[in-house]
């Protein structure tokens, strides 16, 4: 199912992400937690887990989250996505992420799960501070 929905100013589209987005870490982001500390499956990558989710809407749930940050920040990083997923990250994380989800889906790999299919995370330029 898809929605186009047209806005007449860019306040009114944050506003609305926003309100989802609380949604999503009120409702969603509990039972991700609990469905992770009851079944945690990793499997290694070239650039270290994939991230199994027991269900496709949890996973999905993760996801979004991920583009919702994106947009928001113009990157998300895997600390971002680790904290998105329920699990621990360390500072170390925050240095590498994406700065594009295009062609990033949910996929299955039976029996372990659902899992978001990111590429290799790349070297984030250091986020600076206005003074």
């Amino acid at each position: 199912m898809r929605f186009i929905v047209e806005f007449d100013k860019e306040e009114e589209f944050d506003k609305i992400m926003d309100a989802f987005s609380e949604r999503v870490a009120s409702e969603v982001k509990d039972a991700i937690k609990q469905a992770l500390c009851e079944r945690k499956s990793y499997y290694k990558h070239v650039w270290g887990e994939i991230v199994f989710f027991e269900t496709y809407t949890n996973a999905v749930a993760v996801f979004s989250e991920m583009r919702i940050h994106l947009y928001r920040k113009n990157r998300v990083s895997v600390k971002d996505f680790y904290e998105f997923s329920g699990l621990p990250a360390n500072d170390e994380d925050e240095e590498y992420g994406w700065t594009d989800l295009e062609g990033v889906r949910v996929l299955e790999h039976q029996p372990e799960g659902y899992y978001i299919d990111l590429p290799k995370p790349k070297l984030l330029e250091p986020i600076t501070t206005a003074k």
